[in-house]
C-alpha cells in the first residue's frame, strides 16, 4: 500500500518542477569571516591539546608555535602581510600582558609533572591554551576586516578585550576538553 506522501515524493522527484530553490548566495565576506572563525576553532583545539604535553615549558612553545600559526592563516585569509617575528611579538605583548596568567601557565606547566599535585593542575594549562588562542583570534578577526596588519597593531589598544576574551575562551574550553575550567570547578 503506498500512502499519500509517498506518492507525492515519488511524483515530484521525477520532474524536478517541485524541486527546492537554491540557497541564497553567501556574501563573500561572510564566507571570509566564517573561515577566519573555523581557523581559530581549530587552532584552539589543536593549542588546547598540546596543553597536555606533559614536557613543563614544551607545552607553552607548542602553544605559542599554533598561535602564530593560526596568525599566518588569518594574514592569508586577510590578504595581509606576515611575519613570524612581528606575530611573536604581539602574542607576548597580549599574552604577558597579565603576568599573573602567563606566571600561572609556566607554574602549571611546571608542576603538572609532579605526581598527585601535578594531576589537579594538569587541566589548566590546556584551558589557558585555548582561551588564549580564541582571544588572539577574536581579536585580529576584526582588526584585519577593518584593513589593519601585524605592523599597525597596537596591543595597548587590545589587552582589556584581550583579557575579557581569554576567560571567555577558558570557559569555552570547559565544552571542550570535557572540565570545567579551573577556575569554575566545584567544590568537593
Amino acid at each position: 500500500m503506498v500512502k499519500k506522501s509517498d506518492s507525492l515524493i515519488s511524483e515530484s522527484a521525477g520532474d524536478g518542477a517541485n524541486a527546492l530553490p537554491d540557497p541564497p548566495a553567501i556574501d563573500p565576506e561572510d564566507q571570509k569571516l566564517l573561515k577566519a572563525h573555523d581557523i581559530v576553532t581549530g587552532n584552539c583545539k589543536w593549542a588546547a591539546g598540546l596543553g597536555f604535553v606533559p614536557i613543563p615549558v614544551a607545552d607553552w612553545i607548542a602553544v605559542t608555535t599554533i598561535q602564530i600559526k593560526m596568525l599566518k592563516q588569518l594574514c592569508e585569509l586577510y590578504d595581509k602581510p606576515f611575519s613570524q617575528d612581528q606575530a611573536a611579538k604581539w602574542i607576548f605583548a597580549l599574552t604577558g600582558g597579565f603576568i599573573p596568567a602567563t606566571l600561572g601557565f609556566f607554574a602549571a606547566s611546571v608542576v603538572k609533572t609532579i605526581p598527585f599535585v601535578g594531576v589537579a593542575r594538569f587541566a589548566a594549562v590546556p584551558a589557558f591554551a585555548y582561551g588564549t588562542t580564541y582571544a588572539l583570534g577574536q581579536v585580529f578577526i576584526p582588526y584585519f576586516q577593518s584593513g589593519g596588519s601585524l605592523y599597525t597593531f597596537d596591543p595597548s589598544k587590545h589587552k582589556a578585550y584581550f583579557a575579557y576574551l581569554a576567560e571567555e575562551g577558558k570557559r569555552a574550553a570547559a565544552s571542550v576538553i570535557g572540565k570545567a575550567a579551573p577556575h569554575e570547578q566545584a567544590p568537593s
